[in-house]
């Protein structure tokens, strides 16, 4: 039992369905990208002019710590893991980092939160190595 296709001028198979959801689900980049000028349009069409040079600054100085996050559970998920503590740490170091930036200066208060989060780290990775 064989199934034909229609084909195009030049001769070539007509693009179905399926070939269209394996190409989105193959590079899921395109929707993806597709998903954010939308969400882009939009918020211009219901705010006219809030796309400005300062907003997207701002938006990508607030998605680098996120995509560091993302970068590091995809690590833990790729060796067949998970780490749900991983926004708890996050937020920990923020957190240490905002209160001690006044009082001690932004240096120490940097190493204060790479402190915490390394322990934390450290704690995380006893519990999972050696008490499973």
């Amino acid at each position: 039992m064989s199934v034909q296709t229609e084909l195009a001028p030049a001769g070539r198979p007509l693009p179905s369905r399926e070939v269209f959801r394996r190409l989105l689900r193959d590079r899921p980049l395109i929707p993806l990208t597709a998903l954010l000028v939308g969400l882009i349009a939009l918020m211009e069409f219901v705010r006219p002019g809030v796309l400005t040079a300062d907003w997207i600054g701002s938006t990508i100085r607030a998605a680098v710590p996120l995509a560091i996050l993302a970068a590091c559970q995809t690590l833990v998920m790729l060796t067949g893991g998970i780490d749900l503590s991983v926004g708890m740490v996050g937020s920990m170091a923020a957190f240490i980092m905002a209160t001690q930036t006044g009082s001690q200066g932004p240096a120490v208060a940097i190493l204060l939160a790479v402190g915490a989060a390394i322990i934390a780290g450290i704690v995380n990775g006893i519990g999972v190595g050696v008490f499973k």
